[in-house]
């Protein structure tokens, strides 16, 4: 019996020591990351049988669990995915909100209204040459405040990108933590034989998993031998101690070229959901990519349809040389068909039946002479159909070659119109790039062009006010820039004609956008008010996800961190049964030296 009693005495100091330690281990954490606070399960030992009754033979301690919930792990885990995407998309929404820069004189919106306020001015001083330099001058401030927003858009997307790239290699090495931790957990608990549970180790497992779920959207499990399954949509990223590492690929996306992240193995591309990368993919790829291409499609559209009108206008005087704008890929096919070293956005360079007219000014008489040329391009004939230019060569003598221009060859269509009037006057042809030129050979004679139902002229580049196609090349006509005499304010060579100004400030209110339901400035504001709408809605979803991220981790921390307070009292409750323990030990040990004595 007095042996029973030491054993009873000496399970009891074990067992409360063991609790000290713990609660002494809870405590040196309080402060560390995931940490799950630690708790020693204990339960009565077998008793043995004295006589007609079972006497206690001490308590066993059974093992040292960390008190978690799977179910709120896995909420955190979600939480977290979910606050790490829209913390992306909130910022990248309020980096936009910086690049349109509206409401500070310096944005989109304002150096469009002075553009549009300068003609105005022009058209009430339809001669003065500061009043057209200052048009063009104000224009061009207007190209490029459109150039620098679009810029800008351009390398944040840059920028995610290169973000993102970096992410990748972050993945890698997190799941290739996790998976050492696997390894780790697996020896120690012996694959689940022993009962042993490596509650450190899992939890420093946990917050590589949290910190993994910040990034994208994952599903864990746990396999019997305690190590996690860490998969992406179906996609295995760790299995006990191996990884399934990401790389990246490069294709074009926006005139940019970005990296999509696949899986090394099989180059298959990995599909998200949820977490940072995903919102900074989604912030690339999506929506600065839909900003960057609603402002290529405002500047296309504003080229387009402010050359086709401008290209029919006639400035104080004519034109002595010209070469259009566009370089043409090849020029032998019909114009409706041309194509060019960029993608015009939609509804622009687009040319189609009609008649176009070149003026053809002779200086010393002031006689001008409008010449109508045909253009055709739905003729059931092949060789009716305008071309711009026929690349077939003819051996016109042996070792020599011309390019003979065919009747449908718009050089040859735009020779013949001026020849009508002035033979030999005007050289029209086709430069290495494939750009239409027009020289005067004489002093005494100057050209400019009229009237243009087909868009021939703009889709050329001839007579224009704008270059380039969208919100990247945008930029005013040098030869405008440096020639303001040749503005084309008026429809014919008239002194004080305002014709063609007129209609130019009248599109500020056509609706010439979205299938002829906005006008410029509509469709300018209402990519401006989306912004701004879905900026704010972004920003509200983040604010109450940050709440409720807050609000799981504090469940997490209220039932697995440290409570100092707890640990305090159950060190002086330990303490004291440390002490008791002692002293049952004691007095059994004299009631053993007694017994001694009396055999003795």
């Amino acid at each position: 019996m007095t042996f029973r009693s030491f054993n009873i005495g000496m399970t009891s100091l074990q067992a409360t020591q063991l609790m000290l330690d713990t609660t002494g281990h809870n405590v040196a954490n309080a402060t560390t990351p995931g940490y799950s606070r630690q708790r020693v399960n204990t339960e009565a030992s077998k008793p043995q049988p004295y006589g007609n009754v079972a006497v206690g033979t001490g308590v066993l301690v059974n093992d040292i669990t960390s008190i978690t919930d799977v179910f709120l792990e896995q909420q955190v885990r979600v939480a977290t995915s979910t606050y790490g995407q829209l913390n992306q998309k909130n910022t990248g929404y309020e980096n936009l909100e910086a690049y349109f820069n509206e409401l500070t004189g310096n944005d989109v919106s304002t150096t469009f209204s002075n553009f549009w306020d300068a003609l105005d001015d022009l058209n009430d001083h339809v001669e003065d040459l500061s009043t057209r330099a200052n048009a063009a001058s104000v224009a061009q401030t207007f190209a490029e405040s459109v150039q620098s927003t679009r810029q800008k858009i351009y390398d944040y997307r840059a920028n995610q990108n290169h973000v993102i790239v970096e992410t990748v290699g972050t993945v890698n090495e997190v799941c290739a933590q996790i998976a050492s931790l696997n390894a780790a957990i697996m020896k120690m608990e012996s694959s689940g034989a022993t009962g042993v549970k490596a509650n450190d180790l899992r939890d420093q497992r946990e917050v590589l998993v949290k910190q993994l779920s910040g990034m994208m959207d994952v599903n864990v499990s746990e396999e019997k031998n305690g190590s996690f399954i860490v998969a992406q949509h179906g996609r295995m990223l760790v299995f006990e101690n191996q990884t399934f590492e990401l790389t990246t690929t490069r294709v074009e996306r926006g005139g940019l070229m970005v990296d999509d992240i696949v899986f090394v193995a099989d180059r298959a591309k990995v599909q998200m959901a949820d977490g940072s990368v995903y919102g900074m993919v989604q912030m690339r790829d999506v929506v600065a990519l839909s900003y960057q291409n609603d402002l290529d499609q405002f500047a296309g559209e504003v080229i387009w349809n402010f050359n086709r009108q401008f290209s029919q206008g006639v400035g104080l005087t004519g034109l002595s040389e010209m070469t259009a704008d566009y370089r043409i890929i090849d020029p032998a096919v019909t114009l409706d068909k041309l194509q060019y070293e960029f993608t015009p956005q939609a509804n622009t360079f687009q040319i189609k039946d009609g008649v176009f007219e070149v003026i053809v000014y002779d200086v010393n008489s002031g006689e001008a002479k409008h010449v109508p040329i045909d253009i055709d391009l739905t003729s059931s004939a092949d060789d009716k159909r305008t071309i711009l230019y026929s690349t077939e060569a003819v051996e016109t003598a042996p070792g020599v070659w011309t390019y003979n221009q065919p009747e449908n060859s718009l050089v040859r269509k735009m020779q013949d119109a001026f020849d009508s009037v002035a033979a030999g006057a005007f050289t029209v042809s086709l430069d290495k790039l494939n750009r239409v030129s027009i020289v005067a050979n004489s002093e005494s004679t100057q050209f400019a062009f009229g009237r243009d139902d087909t868009g021939v002229l703009a889709a050329l580049g001839l007579n224009t006010f704008f270059s380039g196609n969208n919100a990247q090349t945008i930029t005013v006509n040098q030869t405008m820039q440096d020639n303001p005499q040749l503005f084309a304010a008026a429809d014919a060579f008239v002194d004080g004609n305002q014709i063609n100004i007129r209609s130019l400030t009248h599109m500020r209110i056509e609706t010439t956008m979205k299938n002829g339901t906005a006008s410029f400035e509509d469709f300018y504001n209402g990519v401006v008010g989306r912004l701004g709408i879905e900026s704010a809605r972004t920003a509200s979803l983040f604010s109450a996800q940050a709440d409720i991220k807050v609000s799981v981790e504090n469940q997490r921390e209220s039932l697995s961190g440290v409570n100092m307070d707890e640990e305090m009292t159950k060190m002086s409750q330990y303490l004291t049964a440390y002490k008791a323990s002692s002293q049952f030990i004691s007095v059994v040990n004299q009631m053993f030296d007694s017994l001694l004595s009396i055999v003795n």
